[in-house]
């Protein structure tokens, strides 16, 4: 894995991660209701190392094998071409992330899931999107719970 490629995604990814974060507070989009329950039950430092280890490491490798490994993979090398192995694993992506309320939180949910299509279809490399999903989601989950 390349250096510069990486350092780039790392910081295109945090500075996508902070704007999302300044428009939901311009736009006054509130905290979704389940993640004020998980801060409410996480109250030991266990608790928060578990549920990091799960959201931080567990689900962004498990998702992106699926969408944009296995997926975007397969699609990609049907007719059906680049563009559609983004946006069809990109919508059931978000569709399967039903615990936002919000219709900015699900636009922003597909708009990241588009982005981690374009990166994957730009750079070959999956990593990155493991990468850049495990920071994404790190920042929201920081955000809310510490």
């Amino acid at each position: 894995m390349a250096l510069f490629p990486l350092i780039i995604t790392v910081l295109l990814t945090a500075a996508y991660v902070l704007l999302e974060q300044g428009f939901f507070s311009f736009m006054e989009v509130a905290v979704p209701g389940f993640m004020l329950e998980i801060k409410a039950q996480t109250n030991s430092l266990l608790d928060k190392i578990l549920l990091l280890f799960a959201v931080v490491f567990i689900g962004p490798i498990y998702e992106e094998v699926v969408f944009r490994g296995v997926a975007f993979y397969r699609l990609k090398k049907t007719a059906l071409g680049a563009i559609v192995a983004i946006i069809i694993p990109s919508i059931v992506f978000t569709l399967i992330h039903g615990q936002y309320d919000q219709v900015e939180i699900f636009i922003s949910v597909f708009v990241f899931s588009c982005l981690m299509g374009l990166l994957r279809h730009l750079s070959g490399n999956l990593w990155y999107c493991i990468i850049a999903h495990m920071i994404c989601n790190l920042l929201v989950l920081g955000d809310i719970i510490f």
